[in-house]
């Protein structure tokens, strides 16, 4: 006998079993790849978004989880002591944060 992926939406429809919203994940395991982001983190990262082209500065409540995203690739802290996103935290921020449509409107 063949054997199957244990994650794949595949596995599920061939055993019978139906998983809510399985078919719409995507690829699950990709997924399982990416970095956990704690809340605290996520909203760390979206603060550093706010702070836009002047940077978050260190030495605030968030410098734990900063320094856990710098590690991870999606912030970086300049000479200055200034925390801005990478283009990896630019993609992981719009797929944690924004797909949540909680983003301000924009003003034109």
């Amino acid at each position: 006998m063949k054997a199957r992926s244990l994650l794949g939406p595949r596995f599920f429809m061939d055993c019978g079993l139906m998983l809510a919203g399985v078919w719409r994940m995507g690829n699950p395991v990709a997924m399982w790849k990416e970095p956990y982001l704690e809340p605290c983190c996520r909203s760390a990262l979206h603060r550093v978004a706010l702070a836009g082209l002047a940077g978050r500065p260190k030495g605030l409540k968030d410098d734990p989880c900063l320094e856990r995203m710098q590690r991870m690739g999606f912030v970086v802290c300049s000479e200055e002591g200034r925390f801005f996103m990478t283009p990896a935290g630019r993609q992981r921020h719009a797929q944690e944060i924004l797909k949540h449509g909680h983003q301000a409107p924009l003003k034109t």
